[in-house]
């Protein structure tokens, strides 16, 4: 009888023994392996392409799983990628990276920075990966390498998908709507990870809610348009655009719990072609996010009413409101995390794996966890831990943050301790 409790304690010893050799093997195929993983790091972050135009991206990464001995389906959800690797009898494991670059300038300075450019709406716009998504790209392609050389230690079906379009929130759904978890495996679990302005080497991970819901705004302010020297004889939609503008900042300084979160942010102001020229018409668009669904309500059906409120004070029509859904919240599966965080830790040390905050960024990866999947999201820190102290100090040199034209993660150990982390979280919930 007194051996009985031995039999866990033994079983627990054979565990941890295995995480170690799998940490151990993982970090010995990404030293190999990140000469090559340089380079196409280094390629996609020159050559950006923006949502749903990502040809070459996808192709790039398409061609670079088939050489793994990944069977490829292309074109998925318009330019998302399927990679299928199947290893015996076991669970399906999906991997998620996104595809898509940022209509803006890059100011990196970077030898290797982009100078690319596409139209958005007919015109030209430069465009940058300033979210990360080539370090993502890159830790996904070294992911696979990884367990591919590794798959005695394993057992199952990886599922790796390159989504388009996160940036704008219609990849996910996309690549649903055209039968992902139809025409491939429904995954059992799920993984995904995210650059994050923290320092290299280290792992921000949480269970439950970890990123916001986002609803994108665009409205438009009807006037009369009139020459700028007799606006009497006019109705000036710039004048209204900016009551609401203003206005609307209420609704989260005096109408939302100011315990819970929410932002409403105005980010794109267009009317008129010159300073005599009284508009027709402004369009205003900007952002809602939020945590709970009563926020998210409140929120919507004050950014309409205070639209509406500032044309009447005006005596103008009433104006056109669109409020889209992009992505509801990423909930993080507990009991996958609870299961994962310990060998993240084993591989990357206690220290370097810590638990925070729900970002106040959204993320469309919610409509595959929505489907059902376990999912867990985390975040690699992308700079030199030095520059994070310096920044944490009052009076510290601010970090460039996700979307900032200055955001430039320090490659080599962001990639590996990506590649680290995503192997040995995945090969731990597929037996040997």
């Amino acid at each position: 009888m007194k051996l009985l409790p031995l039999l866990p304690i033994a079983a627990a010893l054979m565990l941890h023994a295995a995480q170690a050799q799998n940490a151990a093997a993982v970090t010995g195929q990404i030293n190999g392996m990140y000469p090559q993983l340089d380079a196409i790091y280094k390629d996609l972050h020159a050559h950006p392409e923006i949502a749903f135009q990502e040809v070459h991206t996808a192709a790039r990464l398409a061609a670079e799983m088939r050489a793994i001995g990944f069977e490829v389906t292309e074109k998925v959800g318009k330019t998302g990628v399927v990679a299928i690797y199947k290893n015996g009898a076991g669970p399906t494991v999906l991997v998620r990276t996104e595809l898509d670059g940022l209509p803006m300038e890059e100011k990196t300075g970077a030898a290797y920075a982009s100078k690319a450019h596409a139209l958005l709406d007919g015109k030209d716009t430069m465009v940058a990966h300033s979210c990360g998504h080539d370090i993502h790209m890159t830790s996904w392609i070294g992911t696979a390498r990884t367990l591919v050389a590794l798959k005695a230690q394993w057992k199952g079906t990886l599922m790796f998908i390159a989504q388009p379009a996160e940036e704008v929130g219609g990849g996910a759904r996309a690549m649903l709507d055209d039968g992902l978890f139809k025409r491939f495996p429904k995954p059992d679990y799920a993984f995904a990870l995210h650059s994050w302005p923290a320092a290299y080497g280290t792992i921000g991970y949480n269970s439950g809610i970890i990123s916001s819901n986002a609803d994108a705004i665009e409205i438009t302010f009807k006037g009369r348009g009139g020459h700028g020297s007799a606006p009497d004889k006019a109705l000036d939609p710039i004048a209204i655009a900016a009551r609401f503008v203003v206005d609307v900042q209420t609704l989260i300084s005096r109408e939302k719990d100011p315990r819970e979160f929410g932002v409403v942010t105005i980010g794109a102001i267009n009317g008129g072609t010159v300073g005599n020229i009284i508009p027709d018409t402004v369009r205003v668009r900007g952002t809602i996010r939020s945590f709970s669904p009563e926020v998210r309500a409140k929120l919507i059906e004050g950014v309409s009413r205070v639209a509406n409120a500032s044309a009447a004070m005006a005596a103008a029509p009433a104006p056109d409101i669109a409020i889209t859904l992009l992505g509801r919240a990423v909930d993080n599966n507990d009991a996958l995390v609870q299961r994962t965080a310990p060998v993240l830790k084993q591989a990357l040390g206690e220290k370097n794996v810590y638990l925070m905050p729900a970002m106040t960024a959204s993320e469309d990866y919610s409509e595959f966890v929505n489907e059902g999947v376990p999912s867990m999201y985390f975040f690699t820190g992308v700079y030199e831990a030095k520059a994070v102290d310096e920044a944490a100090r009052p009076g510290g040199k601010p970090l460039a943050f996700n979307h900032s034209p200055y955001y430039a993660p320090v490659p080599e150990p962001t990639i590996k301790t990506a590649i680290e982390a995503m192997s040995v979280a995945v090969m731990n919930v597929m037996p040997r």
